[in-house]
């Protein structure tokens, strides 16, 4: 309603939320059992930090793969005859992916993070519990 404020955002932001969420929570990711059908959580939650390390690489190598492009298309000859003509187009991509650098850095460290967390971390929990727990016992 036009009374709650709040209700513009939950409108905009409910159902694709709500479907990516449920995607998440309800796709069959990770090693499913045979007998049932259901997927253990915890391999659930690894194997979503796995595709999150994944994409974090993707974008990474993207991404140098860009600059290194803009680069070598600015040093090339077909570069050095864009300059005279035209603008450089190698360097307008590489001030832009500087411009955007910051950001970019940013998320993928936020996204390293989580999917550290979620893959790496989260799973070897039990492990060290069990470990604290033995080496509590022989001390």
């Amino acid at each position: 309603t036009a009374n709650d404020p709040n209700a513009v955002f939950v409108g905009i932001f409910k159902s694709p939320m709500q479907k990516l969420t449920s995607l998440f929570a309800t796709g069959k990711i990770g090693t499913d059992a045979s007998f049932s059908n259901q997927v253990n959580p915890l391999i659930k939650m690894q194997t979503i930090g796995d595709y999150t390390l994944g994409t974090v690489e993707t974008l990474m190598v993207a991404y140098a793969g860009t600059w290194a492009a803009a680069s070598s298309a600015s040093n090339s000859p077909l570069g050095w005859g864009a300059k005279i003509f035209s603008v450089d187009v190698g360097a307008v991509v590489k001030d832009v992916l500087g411009a955007l650098a910051p950001m970019f850095y940013f998320v993928m460290f936020a996204l390293l993070a989580i999917g550290f967390s979620l893959a790496v971390f989260l799973p070897a929990v039990p492990f060290l519990f069990w470990m604290v727990g033995i080496f509590n016992w022989v001390v």
